[in-house]
């Protein structure tokens, strides 16, 4: 006997999780999510071009996010803000990524991939050039609010392509690389903001402007990546399918999936975005380092924080999504005890960025164990609570826990660590799911 899960065929007693309660075969005639028709999911594949754009959309997406990041100190001073509350709008941008992103996801499960990819980067692009005129605080947290929920969107949507898009046996190392995309686009931020300032030390607008401009050039040449055939095929099956609500999530067998994704969405922000955030003021106010050996290290960071990614991506596909994770939370623990522990600072600040590739492979690893109907907001919903938690409470958390700077730092990564070990205990059955139908594996 075997199962159809989500289009494809598995052996029966291959995974526990996916026989119960099914009440029917799925091969002859349902789906383990719709037992009302068989949908014959097509063969799509994505060509180089296309992947290169959407990889520069995604890069290009952080960037904007991350363009207000280096531009506090001047923005601060512009807008008569305190630091805190213009670290309070970054915030808001990781809020609305969270938020907005269901959205975005709902869009690109009814109306398609591509059109919520074109959507999400649209609202990035405008929103990024009217908060670079803003003229309070106040009106520049609601536009990266905006900015925060169309890259959450276009995330959802991309990993949701590349999951339909690519062989299953490179969907590990392409997702990753694309995760990594946010070092890189925190790169090209930190590039293009030292050039801007360095003429221009109060041209803050000039710098979310230009990043604007960025995004409305990428969403141009998005036009030619197109709809995801498997979508298509799912839309197309007739009123036979009953399409799949967003209850389901919480049903088994994806509840656990939605469990466990959710867990290691917290875990993994948690562990990279409050540390991310903080370290600049930790190696400048405590640790008495210059702007120009900060910004070093950062950059070296950054570039090793990317190639942890792409590591993780590599030996996801070699070893299996489980054993990939559970390979770099080990080291990302070992990284913050070293931190916590006084190891140098050198060493152990582009250990973490690299070590928190953990996180690398996640935004692929739930488009796969999703349904095509779910995809993007299976997604979203999993990244939602990262972004919520990890990336705009965790800063707040690292700052009022009552040690000093770096021990709450420690405490902060150590703890992210355990928690990411933990989803993936819950998600380990998931991932011994296994493709039997050749033509998945082409």
């Amino acid at each position: 006997m075997e199962q159809r899960y989500f289009g494809e065929c598995f052996p029966a007693a291959s995974h526990p999780l996916l026989t119960a309660n099914l009440g029917h075969s799925p091969c002859s005639g349902g789906s383990l999510m719709n037992s009302h028709a068989e949908v014959n999911v097509p063969i799509f594949r994505l060509s180089l071009p296309q992947i290169i754009i959407i990889f520069l959309g995604f890069l290009i997406a952080a960037t904007a996010l991350f363009s207000l990041t280096f531009v506090l100190a001047p923005l601060s001073h512009s807008l008569r803000l305190s630091l805190s509350q213009a670290s309070l709008v970054v915030t808001m941008s990781w809020v609305g990524g969270g938020l907005g992103g269901l959205g975005f996801g709902w869009l690109a499960d009814r109306w398609g991939r591509r059109r919520g990819l074109l959507m999400a980067l649209g609202l990035v692009a405008v929103s990024a050039i009217l908060g670079s005129q803003a003229s309070n605080g106040a009106i520049l947290a609601i536009a990266w609010f905006l900015v925060g929920s169309g890259v959450n969107g276009e995330n959802g949507a991309s990993y949701a392509l590349i999951a339909e898009g690519i062989a299953k046996r490179r969907r590990g190392v392409t997702g990753s690389t694309m995760a990594g995309l946010y070092f890189a686009g925190a790169l090209v931020g930190v590039v293009m903001t030292g050039i801007v300032l360095v003429h221009f030390p109060s041209a803050w607008r000039d710098v979310l402007m230009l990043a604007g401009i960025l995004v409305a050039i990428i969403w141009v040449f998005m036009w030619w990546v197109p709809e995801s055939e498997v979508w298509q095929a799912k839309r197309k099956s007739g009123p036979r399918v009953r399409p799949e609500p967003a209850s389901a999530m919480f049903r088994p067998p994806l509840l656990r999936v939605t469990i466990g994704g959710t867990a290691l969405a917290i875990g993994g922000l948690l562990y990279l975005v409050p540390f991310l955030s903080l370290i600049s003021s930790y190696l400048e106010s405590v640790q008495r380092w210059s702007v120009t050996r900060t910004t070093t290290l950062l950059i070296v960071g950054f570039a090793l924080g990317f190639c942890g990614y792409v590591l993780d991506g590599l030996v996801a596909d070699r070893w299996g999504r489980v054993k990939g994770a559970w390979s770099f939370i080990a080291a990302a623990f070992v990284a913050g005890v070293a931190f916590w522990m006084g190891a140098p600072t050198i060493l152990t600040v582009p250990a973490i960025f690299f070590t928190s590739g953990f996180f690398a492979h996640f935004g692929v690893w739930m488009s796969e164990s999703y349904p095509p109907a779910l995809k993007a907001r299976g997604n979203n919903l999993t990244f939602m609570a990262g972004r919520v938690v990890g990336g705009g409470l965790g800063p707040v958390l690292a700052t009022s826990l009552p040690w000093q700077l770096k021990t709450n730092l420690s405490v902060v990564l150590v703890g992210a660590a355990i928690i990411s070990s933990g989803a993936v205990y819950v998600l380990k059955d998931v991932g011994k799911i296994r493709q039997t139908s050749r033509a998945a594996e082409l």
